[in-house]
């Protein structure tokens, strides 16, 4: 994270970690559609209204759309019982 502060310029230890290569950039975790559906063995169309009547987020990137995994997961992973 940068910050700025008048004339200073501050950075995130995490950050810094990363620009040295002693700690590696951690990526968001993405299904593309065609995952999400194949895994989940949902249409496309049961995939977009559980995202959205969900509030799962979603990344459009050029023409592919790319579904949050962990929110995805947890939505639809077998139901625990204790």
């Amino acid at each position: 994270m940068l910050k700025k502060e008048g004339i200073m310029v501050y950075y995130s230890k995490k950050h810094v970690d990363i620009a040295k290569g002693v700690a590696a950039p951690e990526e968001p975790q993405y299904y593309t559609v065609a995952e999400a559906m194949e895994k989940f063995n949902l249409t496309r169309d049961q995939l977009y209204h559980y995202a959205k009547y969900h509030n799962i987020p979603k990344v459009k990137k050029g023409k592919y759309t790319f579904i949050s995994k962990p929110e995805l997961d947890k939505l639809l992973a077998a139901p625990k019982i204790e």
